[in-house]
């Protein structure tokens, strides 16, 4: 036989080995794609633990998840990839869900990832939280400012015949 005084390797963080007596680095069976493992020498496989909403693991072996990169979110556990945030919405980084666009703001386009990219609306024109578009004031309210939630009514004595009225 051979001797030697090696003594027992550790698996690697991303790993682990429930068995005894194992000669192989390849006894170390990595987490699956979705779960990561920060301890050396795991035993047990319940130290793959499913990544948090808001956090993925796109691989196998994986040492600890990622946050989703702004523009996406991811809102269950246990995921490999982030979702492009939605229209009308942003995502920060590590968005658990779309967070509306602001009052007096819209957008239509997807990946979003802060509220500052959210368009303010032109005067004659107005969007409540969450819009994809901006929306034209309709005839008897006017806007004369950007970033409205709403249009205001012409006053007493005063009318306003056509959509989109900024004065």
């Amino acid at each position: 036989g051979q001797t030697s005084s090696a003594a027992c390797q550790a698996c690697p963080p991303g790993k682990t080995n429930p068995i005894t007596g194992q000669t192989r680095s390849a006894a170390c069976q990595a987490c699956p794609p979705g779960k990561a493992n920060p301890v050396t020498g795991s035993s047990n496989p319940d130290d793959c633990r499913a990544c948090s909403a808001g956090l993925v693991a796109a691989a196998s072996g994986t040492t600890f998840c990622d946050r989703c990169a702004a523009g996406k979110y991811q809102a269950n556990e246990g995921e490999q990839a982030c979702d492009d945030c939605e229209p009308g919405s942003y995502c920060p980084k590590g968005a658990t869900v779309p967070l509306p666009c602001k009052q007096g703001t819209y957008s239509n386009e997807t990946g979003l990832g802060s509220a500052g990219d959210c368009k303010p609306t032109t005067p004659g024109f107005h969007a409540p939280t969450g819009s994809t578009q901006q929306t034209k004031c309709s005839p008897g309210t006017f806007q004369p400012v950007a970033g409205k939630a709403e249009c205001d009514k012409c006053a007493a004595g005063k009318y306003q015949p056509f959509s989109g009225g900024s004065e």
